[in-house]
């Protein structure tokens, strides 16, 4: 209850006053190492110069950076020492006088950089039916002899589980996750999270325990800057729902020329498919919309010079099909500048980009600081609000629009302002803008369907603040089946609505859910430890401060500025989770859960379900009295039928 707190950075103190280091000298790759040092015996120090040690260093690790003797006394007074070793990938490991690994910390861990849900992969044996019907040349009896042959083995895998769980395996200390272990649930529950540290370390935990799948060291991968900030973005390729194409995410970070750098990697297993550095440096990267033949979403890479690239190489041609619906946009964050691009060809099978509109945003000393896209692959799946009066409110989503916060301080006034402004990043359109004066950072910002929530300091008041801002269409919508921003459309209706938060906030984000019929809820990270999940609902700029009876008809609660913190919402409980740098969220197959990770220098799991678990039977449902009704029922029907039909038989002989 209340989650798994996966790993904590912890703080080394000396272990002992007795014995301390003279010199030392560490061999190459950190595998031997000879110290001297001083110890106390008799009430005299006497020094020790023939302690040299040897160990090896595990291969999912880097070479080490630093290596520490840890000397003590043993018990019977005779000096002994112990090994640390810090490697250049923020690892930690212990080592025995004897060589022996005695544990090993990841500290990387504790710098990531961003997350990411990976689906796990069928079973054999559903691997093996999806082959199966995959086939359209086998014959009927090939195909019904394989089909007998997977439900026996199913038949079997469920038989070994009860066995398994009836002998008590369940007591046993948990064994690391093997490729068997790594398989799809029926819920959708079991997931990898796969991880990009800024200690140029790859991750791939198991979120049903939080061990380490795998780890990868990529030397030449260095986060990039964006907005201040370091990044290595994970961008999916391939999923594992595309049965016998194994699946594929490619980390994007610069080489240390300057250059791009690209990794691609199996999530599941952690093979590397492909590693490269590129001949460009890139300024934008984004994803296709579409799937190619091998079910992979391409990349469009815009390098320096303005000119595209597409990675892996085989979706240069379906990029080039598709150039005149995709489009490009840049933020430079030192001019000031918000640039659109178009596709164009400039040689055969080539494509460059051609300027359409451009935007100046840093007035007045500001600066680019923060921006928010919606989630390409999010499910909106109502199209507007019902209102009091019955009428429909039709919600304005626009794929293209995007969040743009600027921060500074006025050159004149010396006054300090944050503006919003939510641009159309296809037609260059401001939609709509928003100014607070007097107000700064640290900011963060959400942005999904109609609707962006960010909080901001108010330096007047001395509190954090956070403001809703929700676009809507009108009672029309304007085109039912596509959006195009080219469409000429009336504005687009705004509602804007700020708040009083208690707390300051580090890290703010969204539940998403399979379908989005789930309402939606808005996840805080707070200083105190505490991760808050608030309803979007307390969020609505649509809080009346008088409602009427049309507003108690909708169920819009009553405008109050104090947002409270109520302890039930807390989703970690008594869990505290130190300095969240960011949250990763991803669906399960169950519409009501949410799977939510929390990274900073604490690492929490859990799993939240804002409108409850409508979709699961409670722990305490009644199995025996439903199945003994149930039986009862059929007897009852059973009989019943029979002496129906005697009474029919008499009533025809009469």
């Amino acid at each position: 209850v209340g989650g798994k707190l996966f790993a904590t950075r912890s703080v080394w103190r000396a272990l002992t006053n007795v014995a301390k280091p003279l010199l030392g000298r560490r061999g190459a790759n950190g595998e031997r190492c000879q110290q001297n040092f001083l110890y106390e015996l008799g009430g005299s120090w006497q020094q020790r110069a023939d302690f040299e040690g040897q160990f090896a260093i595990p291969p999912s690790t880097a070479n080490s950076a630093s290596v520490h003797l840890l000397p003590f006394l043993l018990k019977d007074l005779k000096p002994a020492y112990k090994t640390l070793v810090v490697t250049e990938d923020d690892a930690v490991l212990l080592f025995h006088q004897q060589g022996r690994l005695m544990w090993t910390r990841e500290e990387a861990l504790a710098s990531v950089l961003e997350a990411q849900f990976i689906d796990l992969p069928l079973s054999e044996t559903d691997a093996k039916i999806e082959q199966e019907f995959g086939d359209g040349n086998a014959n009927i009896l090939a195909m019904f002899a394989t089909r007998i042959t997977m439900q026996l083995c199913q038949l079997q895998s469920l038989l070994l589980g009860l066995v398994a769980s009836l002998s008590g395996t369940i007591g046993q200390p948990e064994a690391g996750p093997s490729s068997r272990d790594l398989t799809r649930d029926k819920f959708g529950f079991n997931k990898v999270i796969l991880m990009s540290t800024a200690a140029q370390k790859l991750f791939a935990l198991d979120n049903r325990n939080g061990q380490i799948v795998w780890s990868q060291h990529f030397v030449h991968l260095h986060p990039v800057s964006s907005a201040g900030t370091k990044k290595l973005p994970i961008f999916i390729q391939r999923t594992t729902a595309h049965y016998p194409h194994p699946p594929r995410c490619t980390v994007l970070g610069k080489h240390g020329s300057g250059n791009g750098y690209l990794v691609s990697v199996n999530p599941i297993t952690g093979a590397i498919l492909d590693e490269q550095e590129l001949s460009y440096r890139v300024q934008q990267a984004s994803s296709l919309p579409f799937l190619d033949d091998e079910y992979t979403r391409g990349l469009i890479l815009l390098d320096s010079e303005l000119v595209v690239h597409s990675y892996p190489q085989s979706s240069a041609k379906l990029v080039y099909e598709h150039r005149n619906t995709q489009y490009l946009f840049t933020a430079d964050v030192s001019t000031g500048y918000l640039v659109g691009y178009s596709l164009r060809p400039s040689t055969p099978n080539k494509l460059a980009v051609e300027t359409v509109w451009t935007a100046f945003v840093q007035s007045d000393g500001q600066k680019i600081t923060q921006l928010a896209t919606r989630n390409p692959l999010e499910h909106v799946h109502s199209q507007g609000r019902v209102m009091g009066d019955r009428s429909v409110l039709y919600k304005y989503l626009n794929p293209n629009l995007v969040a743009v916060v600027t921060e500074g301080t006025d050159s004149v006034h010396k006054v300090a302002s944050v503006t919003v402004h939510l641009v159309d990043v296809v037609t260059g359109a401001f939609i709509y803008s928003a100014n607070h004066k007097r107000a700064r950072g640290p900011l963060h910002l959400v942005h999904s369907e109609n609707w962006v929530v960010y909080c901001y300091h108010n330096e007047k008041s001395r509190r954090t603040e956070i403001s809703v801002i929700e676009l809507y269409e009108g009672a029309t919508q304007s085109n039912t089946s596509a959006f195009s921003s080219f469409n000429s459309r009336p504005g687009a209706i705004v509602e804007h609505q700020s708040y009083v938060f208690p707390s300051s906030i580090d890290a703010m984000s969204d539940t998403v859910t399979e379908k989005g019929i789930t309402s939606k809820h808005v996840l805080l990270a707070l200083p105190s430890g505490a991760i808050l999940e608030l309803p979007k609902a307390l969020l609505d700029p649509r809080r009346p401060i008088t409602p009427t009876a049309l507003h108690r008809e909708e169920g819009l609660i009553p405008y109050m500025p104090e947002l409270p913190i109520n302890s039930e919402h807390i989703v970690n409980y008594n869990q505290s989770v130190a300095r969240v740098a960011g949250f990763a969220t991803a669906a399960s197959g169950l519409e009501s859960t949410c799977l939510v990770v929390a990274y900073g220098l604490d690492i929490f799991y859990t799993r939240v379900a804002p409108s409850k678990t409508f979709d699961i039977l409670k722990d305490d449902f009644d199995h025996v009295l439903i199945s003994v009704v149930l039986t009862i029922l059929i007897l009852v029907s059973y009989i019943s039928k029979r002496f129906s039909a005697r009474k029919a038989l008499r009533a025809a002989w009469k």
